[in-house]
């Protein structure tokens, strides 16, 4: 699976915007505070904003490291790849 995506740049290039939210730098902080919104991603799709038992999910993905600050925005790291708006 993994080399056909890599061999298919159009929908390699679909899935890693729709991991990018542009134009925002969103500390994990304000991130909790959207619970029950979404986001719209540099792809151009939404992905739901969530707390599940004390968990932030996007697209019901666990953000499992907060806050890494970069000099273009901040990373924040889940637990999979959100496909789920895509199919």
């Amino acid at each position: 699976m993994i080399n056909g995506l890599l061999a298919d740049t159009d929908t390699l290039t679909q899935v890693l915007l729709h991991h990018v939210v542009a134009d925002a730098a969103v500390d994990s902080l304000t991130a909790f505070t959207l619970n029950g919104a979404s986001a719209t991603t540099a792809g151009g799709l939404p992905v739901s904003i969530e707390i599940v038992d004390g968990d932030l999910l996007i697209e019901g993905s666990a953000v499992t490291t907060f806050d890494i600050y970069t000099s273009n925005g901040i990373i924040h790291v889940i637990d999979t790849v959100i496909t789920s708006s895509l199919e």
